[in-house]
């Protein structure tokens, strides 16, 4: 109970004024009171106990505590250099702390419910995974078969005429070319990915409609009803 409050007197800080010298000094004091819980769960446990595989909870704290305070000695010895020169190292501490927040999580009995029954289902939901970029990878083929080099991306400076209607006159006048659509298409494998996961998410599929609907056998309509 008392380290459910420190994570929320912590969860305060992180959202107060970084430049702040007690916000930023106080960071120190977490990670010392963090630090403390750790080594006296392993002393109470057992590292073994601790460690163990049922213990998922025990890890990701422990990496994260530890990790934040590499990154937070590490951020404060470049500025004591005046070496400091970007926010990268800055940012990587900040979202150090913000994970270390997930520990609430833990604390809560129906948080702790859902992501173990979460964890549970995580096979199932990766052999879903799999299916669909199956189901992405033949569309993609078939999408490549009909459709490549039929639009076409000229970049920013090309003067050419054609780049009006993405090199192909049936888009002349289309929204998908007024709107400068022309990177997608299905010319390759990663753009092909990329136009699919917008169908899928409904991104403008109207305009992109034209892409595939264009064509004197309307083949891509049929694709494009397929898909969806």
């Amino acid at each position: 109970m008392v380290y459910d409050l420190i994570i929320l007197v912590n969860a305060i800080f992180i959202g107060l004024d970084e430049d702040n010298p007690l916000i930023a000094d106080s960071e120190w004091m977490f990670l010392s009171l963090y630090l403390l819980e750790i080594l006296l769960k392993l002393y109470v446990f057992e590292p073994r106990a601790f460690f163990s595989r049922h213990n998922l909870w025990n890890w990701f704290d422990t990496i994260i505590v530890f990790s934040a305070l590499i990154a937070t000695v590490v951020n404060s010895a470049v500025k004591s250099f005046g070496l400091y020169g970007s926010h990268q190292i800055l940012d990587i501490v900040l979202i150090l702390r913000v994970l270390r927040l997930v520990r609430v999580v833990d604390s809560v009995q129906r948080f702790r419910t859902i992501i173990n029954a979460m964890i549970r289902v995580g096979p199932a939901i990766l052999t879903f995974g799999q299916l669909i970029l199956v189901v992405y990878y033949i569309f993609a083929m078939v999408g490549m078969e009909l459709f490549k080099g039929k639009i076409k991306y000229f970049g920013e400076g090309s003067d050419d005429p054609t780049k009006l209607f993405c090199g192909n006159v049936l888009l002349n006048g289309t929204s998908f070319a007024q709107l400068n659509y022309c990177k997608n298409n299905f010319n390759d494998i990663l753009s092909s990915f990329i136009l699919l996961v917008e169908l899928t998410v409904v991104n403008q599929w109207h305009d992109i409609l034209h892409l595939l609907c264009e064509e004197p056998v309307n083949e891509g309509s049929v694709g494009f009803a397929a898909f969806l």
